[in-house]
């Protein structure tokens, strides 16, 4: 009767292992999926904003406070 309620305790345990290490890495799956999102979010950002500044730069309005320091000074 021992030698059952031992098997019966063993295979319990390993379900409960088991179960236990499921989650633990579905939760790692998950937190892997959102970083994996939170970076492809960071690279379309990143390319708006390089197609941003190069409508700037060609537009050329980058450097407007250059340009008004050379063409207005506080002595005009």
């Amino acid at each position: 009767m021992k030698f059952y309620v031992g098997i019966a305790g063993f295979v319990l345990a390993i379900f409960f292992l088991t179960y236990f290490i499921g989650v633990r890495d579905g939760k790692n799956k998950c937190v892997m999926r959102a970083s994996e999102n939170i970076a492809q979010q960071q690279i379309l950002l990143i390319d708006l904003q390089e197609k941003i500044h190069a409508e700037t730069v060609r537009s050329n309005t980058d450097d407007i406070r250059g340009v008004l320091r050379e063409k207005y000074t506080i002595a005009e």
